[in-house]
């Protein structure tokens, strides 16, 4: 069961001959992540109630108008040295780059409409049960990776483990149980 923590998508332009952008999006989501498009439905108004939740808290019950439910479907900008996350994409991410599951989402939700006047905690991940059991990571490179690309994530894998205690382990084949997966696709994603 492939169960991704750090999925990195990266701009994509000739790997899929479909002209449809939510097909494509859709195709992504199945073949990366098994979501089928009706979840990917469901965790875009999911994350839209969250953003008519947080702006009415920020601006004392101000509406939150259609504008800004159009502004959540485009291009996304993480920082200048991520580059955009597609339009296509960002519709179904919170705070821009994180693919939340359906019960994810459901959870976010649920505790931003609980105590309106409490902060929230930092944390992301409250579930003790979406969390590593097993070190080391495995990960694999999808065969739509180039070199170079490669060269940056395990740039970036060795950073995290001479950073942290967390380890990880290239592996060729799709391992049994959950592993990471990097691929190139509609923009960059967590999960």
């Amino acid at each position: 069961m492939m169960i991704p923590l750090l999925l990195f998508l990266f701009p994509l332009s000739s790997i899929f001959c479909h002209s449809d952008p939510a097909f494509l999006v859709a195709d992504e989501f199945k073949e990366h992540f098994n979501v089928e498009e009706k979840q990917l439905e469901t965790v875009e108004a999911l994350l839209i109630k969250m953003k008519k939740l947080a702006h009415s808290r920020s601006f004392q019950g101000r509406e939150f108008g259609h504008d800004a439910v159009e502004d959540s479907k485009k291009d996304v900008a993480i920082s200048a040295q991520q580059g955009t996350i597609d339009k296509k994409v960002s519709p179904f991410l919170f705070e821009g780059d994180i693919f939340l599951s359906r019960r994810q989402a459901v959870d976010i939700l649920k505790a931003l409409s609980k105590d309106k006047t409490k902060r929230l905690r930092r944390s992301f991940v409250s579930d003790k049960t979406a969390t590593w059991k097993k070190l080391p990571i495995k990960y694999r490179f999808h065969e739509s990776i180039d070199f170079y690309t490669i060269s940056q994530i395990i740039a970036a894998i060795r950073f995290w483990e001479d950073s942290t205690c967390i380890t990880f382990e290239n592996v060729s084949d799709a391992p049994e149980g959950d592993y990471i997966e990097f691929f190139s696709g509609q923009g960059l994603v967590l999960l």
